[in-house]
């Protein structure tokens, strides 16, 4: 007899854990905003101009065009869209890693992890041309919703400490989400979506740096549609697949942390009262506020070729997604603290050509790395105690000793200190330029992207944004 045969799983004969995935289902199904404003369209615009940009701007990556070469599927270039040549799960998976290639994505708190790459993806690969921008809006609102009350229950902290990598593990429930809403699935139906989807769930942090990274954010994109559309064929999973014995929330939480009830939000969307984080520079997000503050120190004069020692604090496991220390690769670079504190204190706001493999080697960076101290701390050490959620200070001294430090509590780009419009259209043009789009063609997509309106269709309101990205 088999181990297998011997020590067989128990079967669902008594009650469920709790009933966490009907509970998960009705709120995709039910969940009600007052208007398109009340679901975050604010927001979703914002994050549907930053997403196909930074897509558009990833499609020469080689995570990219190694996945294309491997579909054998040249017009899945992206941004892609659905035709009779293409799926749409395969179309959500490169748009997702091209959207994630250069880390440039948006990021946001709640979900501990980069949401409008595997939502406004997925979404769009399932959108039919008459959808209204309305319902798009709250397919992603819905899909950020299960997201966050998912890393309610792990809890989401405690899941990334483990290793894994939440754009991925909790990104591909919450793409089966907002696509079951979009389709109108019922309830039964998207319960089942949403448990095919918690079996797909993966990605750990292990590939930080290499080209699976980016993959997580296109699997999960893809898993997502692929599940949402077995789910509405009549695909079954387990009843209680998420919260189950062996199901998700089991298997995937910390060790010896208790599983937290979910708690189904109501009013406005979560979305819209909290928002999303849209990048000022094309790496790793935990970097972020530090760069803020070695960005400012340079303004106010310091050259980096007077400096002798960096030190840079941030809070408890805010060095948890930058292991490397002498990146030797441009994506290693941008899960790299030293690198990022180089990169901002020789050269001020760093661009997408700072993290091309051959910027790595620049003296000036190479030899300033060494001297570069991070360490976390659950206090700053300068100001207040108090900071809300996360802080970075840069402390450099001066080879004559003088001590010149700043504190960066708010990342520029967070949604409590956003992007302007304008700011946002100057990120995208680049990304788009970047894309190989020409200059026109530049013109026109944002011309349409600034115009978008929830009343449009996706047609009207993307199509021409589309087309002029293939320019």
């Amino acid at each position: 007899m088999s181990t297998t045969d011997a020590a067989p799983a128990p079967a669902h004969t008594g009650p469920a854990v709790d009933l966490t995935s009907q509970l998960l289902a009705e709120h995709v199904v039910t969940r009600a905003f007052a208007s398109a404003d009340d679901a975050g369209w604010w927001h979703v615009r914002r994050a549907i101009v930053d997403t196909v940009a930074v897509a558009v701007a990833g499609r020469s990556e080689p995570a990219v065009t190694k996945l294309l070469a491997v579909h054998g599927t040249p017009a899945l270039t992206p941004w892609a869209v659905p035709t009779e040549a293409n799926r749409p799960d395969d179309v959500a998976r490169v748009n997702g890693t091209a959207g994630h290639a250069l880390d440039f994505d948006d990021a946001a708190h709640d979900v501990n992890g980069h949401p409008s790459v595997v939502l406004v993806t997925a979404v769009l690969a399932m959108a039919a041309d008459d959808d209204t921008l309305s319902a798009v809006t709250e397919a992603y609102a819905v899909g950020h919703e299960v997201w966050a009350m998912l890393a309610e229950a792990l809890p989401g902290d405690e899941h990334y400490a483990k290793g894994w990598h939440a754009t991925s593990s909790m990104g591909t429930v919450a793409a089966a989400a907002a696509v079951a809403r979009l389709r109108g699935l019922d309830v039964e139906r998207t319960r089942m979506a949403l448990g095919t989807a918690a079996s797909m769930s993966a990605g750990s942090r292990q590939a930080f740096g290499s080209m699976t990274k980016p993959f997580h954010a296109g699997m999960a994109a893809a898993n997502g549609v692929l599940a949402a559309r077995l789910g509405e064929a009549g695909f079954t999973s387990d009843d209680h697949q998420v919260e189950g014995p062996f199901g998700y929330l089991a298997l995937l939480g910390a060790d010896g942390v208790a599983r937290q009830p979910v708690h189904p939000p109501t009013g406005p969307a979560l979305l819209s009262r909290v928002g999303v984080n849209i990048k000022r520079y094309p790496c790793c997000y935990f970097a972020h506020r530090a760069i803020d503050a070695a960005v400012q120190l340079r303004d106010e004069g310091l050259d980096a070729a007077d400096v002798a020692d960096v030190e840079v604090v941030v809070q408890p496991e805010g060095l948890a997604a930058l292991p490397h220390t002498r990146p030797s690769t441009g994506l290693q670079a941008k899960f790299s603290m030293q690198y990022c504190i180089a990169a901002g204190l020789t050269g001020g706001v760093p661009t997408l050509a700072d993290f091309e493999d051959d910027a790595t080697g620049r003296a000036e960076l190479t030899d300033l790395l060494p001297r570069i101290r991070p360490r976390e701390a659950a206090t700053p050490p300068v100001g207040p105690a108090e900071y809300p959620g996360r802080f970075a200070v840069v402390r450099a001294t001066t080879h004559d000793g003088e001590v010149r430090e700043v504190r960066v509590d708010t990342a520029i780009g967070d949604a409590r200190r956003p992007l302007s419009d304008e700011d946002l259209r100057v990120k995208a043009a680049s990304c788009l330029r970047t894309g190989g789009v020409g200059e026109a063609d530049v013109d026109v997509a944002l011309e349409h992207l600034a115009a978008l309106d929830p009343a449009m269709t996706v047609d009207d309101g993307l199509g021409p944004v589309f087309t002029a990205s293939q320019g």
